[in-house]
C-alpha cells in the first residue's frame, strides 16, 4: 500500500467516524438540556477548527452529563472527546476517553455507541500498522453494528484498507463496494473514502484508465464538502494514476496543484 494511501486515512478516519453526535434526549433534566447546549456549541467549534474550544466544550457536557448519569449523553461526549483528541495529536487521551467506553467501564453502554467505539479502536490500531489489533477490534464493531448502524461503511473500508495492505485487490474491491452501498445516501465523506480504497485497489492492478474516473468524482466530492486536506490528497494521487498510464505532463500539473493546496492550508489562520 502506498503511504499516501495510509496518509489520508489519519485525516479522515476519526472525523468522519463521529461527525453528528450531539444528542437530546426526550425527557430532558435542566442539567441534561446544558450539556446538550454544551455539546452543539463544542461541535460547532470543532466545525471551525478551534479543536481546543471544542475539547473543553465536550469536556464540560460530559461531566454535567456524568453528574445526572445520562448514560447516552455521556457516550457520545467520550467518543467527540476521543475524536477530537484525535485531531489535536492527543493519542494517549484518545484511547483513554475511548478506554471508558471499552475497557471495563462503569456503565452499559448501547451497542451503537460500541460499535462507533471499537471501529475507533481499529482505525488507530492500523494507522499503527497492528493489524491483528485491526481486524480484532473490526470484528466487535461488527458485534455490535446493529440496524441503522452509523459505522457499518466504515468498518467494510478498514476491512479493504486490510486487504490492499496484503496486496488483495480482489477483496478490497469487494468491500469498498459493499461500503458503496452503505454510505452512498447518508455518508458523503464515507463513500468518498470508498471510492477511494476502490482506485487504490484498482492501481493495484495497474488498472490506471478505471482509476482515473473515480478519482476525479472523489475530487469533486471533496471539493462540494470543502476538505482542503482531502483535496491535496486527491490531486496526488491522480498524479500517481496518470503517471502509471504515462501522463507525467499531467502528473507534474496535479503535483503542482496539490502544492498550492497544501500551501493555502498552511497560511489559514
Amino acid at each position: 500500500m502506498s503511504s499516501l494511501f495510509v496518509k489520508s486515512w489519519q485525516i479522515c478516519g476519526s472525523v468522519l467516524l463521529l461527525a453528528a453526535c450531539s444528542h437530546v434526549p426526550e425527557k430532558r433534566s435542566p442539567i441534561e438540556i446544558q450539556a446538550a447546549q454544551m455539546s452543539l456549541s463544542a461541535e460547532a467549534a470543532f466545525a471551525r477548527g478551534q479543536y481546543s474550544l471544542a475539547k473543553e466544550g465536550y469536556l464540560s457536557a460530559y461531566r454535567a452529563d456524568m453528574a445526572v448519569e445520562n448514560i447516552d449523553g455521556m457516550a457520545i461526549n467520550l467518543l467527540n472527546l476521543a475524536r477530537v483528541s484525535d485531531v489535536m495529536g492527543e493519542y494517549v487521551n484518545t484511547q483513554s476517553y475511548l478506554g471508558a467506553l471499552l475497557d471495563k467501564p462503569l456503565h452499559v453502554f448501547k451497542p451503537e455507541y460500541l460499535a462507533q467505539a471499537e471501529t475507533q479502536r481499529a482505525l488507530l490500531s492500523f494507522r499503527n500498522k497492528d493489524f491483528a489489533a485491526t481486524d480484532f477490534w473490526l470484528d466487535h464493531a461488527q458485534a455490535n453494528c446493529l440496524a441503522s448502524c452509523r459505522v457499518a461503511g466504515v468498518i467494510l473500508n478498514v476491512r479493504a484498507m486490510l486487504a490492499l495492505q496484503e496486496k488483495n485487490a480482489a477483496d478490497a474491491l469487494r468491500y469498498s463496494r459493499e461500503a458503496l452501498d452503505k454510505t452512498k445516501r447518508d455518508f458523503p465523506e464515507e463513500y468518498a473514502n470508498a471510492l477511494r480504497i476502490s482506485a487504490e485497489a484498482h492501481m493495484l492492478e495497474h488498472h490506471f484508465d478505471v482509476a482515473l474516473p473515480i478519482l476525479e468524482e472523489v475530487l469533486a466530492l471533496d471539493k462540494s464538502l470543502g476538505l482542503p486536506r482531502k483535496i491535496q490528497l486527491d490531486l496526488l494521487r491522480l498524479a500517481q494514476a496518470w503517471e502509471g498510464r504515462g501522463g507525467h505532463e499531467q502528473a507534474e500539473n496535479l503535483r503542482a496543484r496539490a502544492h498550492q493546496v497544501e500551501l493555502s492550508v498552511q497560511r489559514q489562520p
